[in-house]
């Protein structure tokens, strides 16, 4: 990080050394709250998080303090700030309060890309910001990236919803990591069912509402619904093209049957009396 970013107090060192990080938020909190402060000797790795306290002595409230035996600096430290800033520093000396100020001066991505996808289909992040380098990650913790690329990052056959993050890396101090969440929605599956409900009105509705957001019936290319369920009164018998667009948000589904369906205007029966004369039955009618 940039000198005028760190300020370092020395102490008498002991026989156990020692390393104490102290933040200075500017984005995030003042006192860093929140921030997560990773520490590497030896290839092994320390965490702690600023929290804060109540202590009377307020020198120490943000403060991260970390044993590293006998060795004389830390591999590295890496902060992750609240604000998805992250900063590192690498052999850091022993027996000495770093004080670490928030300084992510990269330019934040600005992103393009489908949120709302089917199950299975592929998506692209692109970056329209200038710059040729931008680091992909997993969390916004996570210390090694995905991998980089100069504009965009291609995901292939989604199956579920997840969030990746993004930092701009043209500069020596990487910027903000910044979320892309991705939505992956189940698409819809279905059949079309008609019924009549009388000689001039039928009832058109989808086999399964499962995972079904919205709807919009149309008939012969007109739309005449978007109830889940659509009675529509027709004017004559004919060839009709039904069809239904069910989507979930970015995830649709567009079924279509084509029927003849049978319009009259009988609506009741009627009851007809004939009479026959002369009737040949009646000299053998008997009561």
């Amino acid at each position: 990080t940039s000198g005028s970013d760190l300020q370092v107090l020395t102490s008498t060192p002991t026989s156990n050394n020692w390393i104490a990080i102290k933040l200075e938020g500017v984005s995030s909190s003042p006192s860093g709250e929140g921030a997560i402060i990773k520490v590497k000797v030896n290839n092994h790795w320390q965490t702690k998080v600023i929290r804060s306290t109540a202590a009377h002595n307020r020198t120490y409230e943000r403060e991260a303090h970390f044993g590293i035996g006998n060795n004389v600096k830390a591999d590295s430290v890496i902060v992750h700030w609240p604000s998805g800033c992250i900063q590192s520093m690498i052999a850091v000396p022993a027996n000495q309060r770093h004080t670490l100020r928030e300084n992510c001066s990269g330019e934040n991505p600005i992103l393009e890309w489908t949120e709302n996808v089917c199950k299975g289909e592929s998506v692209e992040v692109v970056v329209l910001n200038d710059g040729e380098l931008f680091s992909w990650f997993t969390s916004t913790t996570s210390e090694v990236p995905l991998g980089e690329s100069g504009k965009s990052l291609f995901i292939d056959s989604l199956t579920r919803s997840t969030i990746l993050y993004v930092a701009n890396a043209d500069s020596s101090i990487l910027s903000r990591r910044i979320p892309v969440p991705i939505q992956v929605y189940e698409k819809p599956n279905f059949i079309l069912e008609i019924d009549s409900i009388n000689s001039t009105t039928y009832q058109f509705s989808p086999s399964s509402h499962s995972g079904i957001k919205s709807y919009e019936w149309s008939i012969n290319g007109e739309i005449v619904s978007s109830e889940p369920i659509s009675e529509v009164e027709l004017s004559e018998s004919q060839l009709y093209t039904i069809c239904l667009e069910a989507s979930n948000p970015g995830c649709e589904t567009i079924v279509c049957d084509e029927v003849f369906l049978l319009v009259t205007s009988l609506n009741q029966e009627n009851e007809l009396t004939f009479d026959i004369f002369p009737n040949p039955a009646m000299r053998y009618l008997q009561i």
